[in-house]
């Protein structure tokens, strides 16, 4: 299966939270750091997203 990435402004309305914020949370390691294009975009794997929510969000 092909991967997928997300890109901050995704993130973001996934988590309810601005994507200034999924930038601080990579920035500081408290979140999956991102894949960066040659364009400078910055992109998160799909899976990576998914494992850290569902590790962060366990009850």
């Amino acid at each position: 299966m092909k991967e997928k990435y997300l890109s901050a402004p995704q993130i973001a309305k996934m988590l309810k939270i601005r994507k200034e914020k999924v930038f601080l949370l990579a920035k500081h390691e408290l979140f999956p750091k991102p894949i960066l294009l040659h364009t400078g975009t910055q992109l998160w794997s799909n899976t990576a997203v998914k494992d850290w929510m569902n590790m962060r969000f366990k009850t």
